[in-house]
């Protein structure tokens, strides 16, 4: 969609501008309550995924504007794994999506047996919510289909995904993205600062300008939200959207990424 991480504060703050207005039309909308085309599990699915981009992408509005803007990096990283796996599953329908489950499935059910070796104690909630979705029943005989293979393969690594979706840029910006997710020196020295004397000097605020975080939060959203309103009968937030495209000055056709052609 865009790769535009340069300070602009004019940009930025349209893309803010557009963000909490696609989000406040959302709620309107769903407030007034949506009618999907179909309502399959696909359908169910996004749709909650769509909520969640919606509410991230306002906290991390939020988080930018207090100027806790290393804090929103995390937020944004979530963003746009969920947006691509959203584009992912809208285009790949059920089997997509049952890739998604398999591999969750498989993942909650190691972790749990992690955790009970570990000695955690006070487990039956999550043992019946993981039992409810056994990988042997989720998955079923799908491990003998190729294409499940594939799919598992795609969902399971963010960089495959993106290669499968032929957004292979995003997965870079993803990774830079990740060294603010964990306990990485960028964490540190956004906060912590030794001059050539070795005094330590604390930057308390941090004010970075989170100018290409608003950007690519807004991006997000607006894909998202693409998504889902493409399955809502009337597309009721085509106007929005277009509106909140030409604002960023970027196209209005091709919204969403698509899969790869092989």
């Amino acid at each position: 969609m865009t790769r535009q991480l340069r300070n602009d504060k004019e940009l930025a703050d349209r893309a803010e501008r557009v963000g909490r207005g696609l989000v406040a039309a959302a709620q309107t909308l769903i407030g007034s309550g949506p009618r999907y085309t179909d309502k399959d599990r696909v359908t169910h699915v996004l749709a909650g995924w769509w909520v969640y981009c919606l509410r991230t992408g306002e906290a991390a509005f939020n988080l930018i504007k207090d100027g806790f803007v290393v804090q929103a990096r995390p937020l944004l990283r979530l963003l746009i794994e969920h947006e691509l796996t959203m584009a992912f599953v809208d285009q790949c329908g059920e089997e997509g999506l049952k890739a998604v489950i398999c591999y969750g499935a498989r993942q909650n059910k190691a972790l749990l047996g992690k955790m009970k070796n570990a000695g955690w104690e006070g487990l039956d909630e999550l043992e019946e919510e993981y039992a409810a979705n056994d990988p042997a029943e989720v998955c079923g005989r799908e491990h003998t289909n190729p294409r499940h293979g594939t799919l598992l393969g795609s969902v399971g690594n963010f960089e495959n995904l993106t290669t499968a979706m032929d957004e292979q840029h995003r997965y870079v910006l993803y990774r830079d993205l990740s060294s603010y997710d964990h306990a990485r020196l960028r964490t540190a020295s956004a906060y912590a600062v030794q001059d050539e004397s070795s005094n330590i000097n604390i930057d308390w605020d941090n004010r970075e300008s989170g100018y290409p975080e608003a950007i690519q939060t807004a991006v997000a959203v607006i894909v998202a939200t693409h998504i889902i309103s493409c399955r809502l009968v009337g597309d009721p937030l085509r106007v929005d959207i277009e509106q909140a495209l030409t604002t960023l000055d970027l196209p209005t056709k091709d919204v969403a990424p698509r899969l790869r052609s092989r």
